[in-house]
């Protein structure tokens, strides 16, 4: 199948001890059976971790968090203790894989990195334009055209602006029912749908540019529903979620930052981009 990558993923390396953001804190790790049964397998000191936090459950293995809610191989310089001793080849998929995806639809296998990742985010925002590499083309195709390779009804390419203001406030209320990390992000969420108000589009913080990016991003992270949810609702999705980010932006943090804490909120739990699809259905 035709693989099809963001541009931006080009040369993507992880920044592991440098990173301000580990994804190997506050998160499950869940744990590959075939990977499980190797840990198992471990004498020493990791040995002893691997006996103390690997765990099964109904849906299969993980790692526990320690009490700090850390994995328990993090290490205080930020780098990992099963690639310090034993090399990369010993992570188990999950970990090897992040924050890459992979979505598999009807005529493309869609991969790209997840913006919850510092280095991702700090990328994607840096690109000019939503460009994207395709396994069996020496160029890059834009946005529209992935689309019309990808077979996907998408009538409406750019972000369309805000929304109306009673709408936009229905689709706090369904966020703030979705399952948090970050308190800081309960927190402006709270403040934002205390507010009120949706300002004019007049008042955008973000360029236009940046805001097709971040919109285009969001559809093409949910290509895949296109067809089964319907253009309408996976549209709607997208502008609801752009809007919040720019909101967010406008009033408590940096883009970057933001784009960050929704990726890591809302687009890496499968449980809230349900809920706030579903809640975009009218």
């Amino acid at each position: 199948m035709r693989e099809c990558w963001p541009a931006f993923s080009r040369g993507f390396h992880c920044r592991a001890g440098a990173c301000r953001h580990t994804c190997c804190a506050g998160w499950d790790i869940d744990v590959d059976e075939e990977s499980a049964y190797r840990f198992m397998t471990y004498k020493g000191e990791i040995g002893a971790i691997m006996k103390r936090y690997l765990a099964e459950n109904d849906s299969g293995y993980q790692i526990l968090l320690n009490e700090e809610r850390r994995c328990p191989f993090l290490q205080r310089d930020g780098l990992c203790m099963l690639i310090r001793e034993k090399g990369k080849e010993a992570l188990c998929s999950i970990c090897a894989e992040h924050p890459r995806f992979y979505v598999e639809t009807e005529k493309l296998l869609l991969c790209g990195l997840g913006l919850s990742c510092e280095e991702a985010c700090e990328r994607f925002l840096g690109e000019r334009d939503f460009m994207f590499d395709l396994s069996d083309k020496d160029e890059a195709v834009s946005f529209s055209e992935l689309m019309e390779i990808g077979g996907f009804y998408c009538p409406r390419k750019d972000y369309p602006g805000y929304p109306a203001a009673d709408e936009f406030q229905e689709f706090i209320g369904a966020v703030r029912e979705t399952e948090w990390l970050d308190p800081k992000w309960r927190t402006m969420l709270d403040c934002l749908a205390e507010k009120g108000s949706l300002r004019s589009p007049m008042h955008l913080k973000n360029d236009a540019a940046v805001l097709n990016r971040i919109y285009q991003y969001i559809l093409y992270r949910q290509a895949a529903f296109l067809t089964v949810k319907g253009w309408n609702r996976i549209s709607r999705f997208a502008q609801m979620n752009t809007t919040l980010i720019d909101m967010l932006s406008q009033e408590y943090d940096t883009l970057k930052e933001i784009v960050r804490l929704w990726s890591e909120e809302i687009e890496y739990s499968t449980q809230n981009v349900s809920i706030l699809i579903n809640a975009c259905a009218n």
